[in-house]
């Protein structure tokens, strides 16, 4: 492992896949007496420590201070988050009603002027609407008055059908009485003559009822 610089770092590669800045196909090869392990940093392993062999290697770049702390980029694929503090987007503003504007005299006599050709249409329309109202009931006032005539009519003709009723069957009561006393007479009449007893035979011979005188 090797430290080479890429795109303005140094990163850590292996031997077989660095190549110089000429882009030749020769791989950088370390220099005698050169061991991979020459890049160990107390800020990297705890004092006291080794580092065990095919451990990666934290990079240092050119002029890093080593007190400072690491700047760790990250890896291919993930999103970074950022850490916790106080935001730098301003607070959303508020929907805040902006104040009214104060109307003059010739608008606010406008206004007024809008208000009373308002006011004026909506007493034409009740007024009209009134109207309406006193033709429908004067219609309906004819009209029961009509109904009213007629009811009265249609009494009095059923008052007088009752009288005629009333008459005719006093009639009929008259015409059964003299029915009956009728009947009643020829039946004495029959009586009667069946009661005479019939009158003796007279002789028509005048010379046997008459005496001569001179006898």
């Amino acid at each position: 492992m090797v430290v080479a610089k890429e795109g303005g770092g140094w990163r850590m590669r292996p031997f077989g896949q660095l190549v110089d800045s000429a882009h030749s196909t020769r791989a950088i090869r370390p220099e005698a007496g050169q061991s991979d392990h020459h890049d160990y940093h107390p800020r990297y392993h705890a004092p006291g420590t080794f580092r065990p062999a095919g451990t990666p290697i934290q990079p240092r770049r050119l002029g890093e201070d080593p007190d400072e702390d690491p700047e760790e980029e990250p890896a291919e694929g993930t999103q970074e988050i950022p850490a916790e503090g106080p935001s730098t987007h301003p607070p959303p503003a508020l929907d805040v009603p902006e104040p009214k504007r104060q109307r003059t005299d010739s608008e606010e006599i406008a206004k007024l002027r809008e208000d009373l050709y308002w006011a004026n249409d909506r007493i034409e329309y009740n007024v009209r609407k009134l109207w309406d109202v006193n033709e429908r009931q004067d219609n309906l006032a004819h009209l029961v008055n009509e109904m009213r005539d007629e009811i009265i009519h249609l009494t009095g003709r059923l008052q007088a059908s009752e009288n005629r009723a009333e008459i005719l069957e006093g009639r009929l009561v008259a015409l059964e009485d003299l029915v009956v006393s009728e009947n009643e007479e020829e039946d004495e009449e029959d009586e009667e003559e069946e009661g005479k007893e019939p009158a003796p035979a007279v002789d028509s011979d005048p010379e046997s009822t008459i005496d001569d005188p001179e006898d």
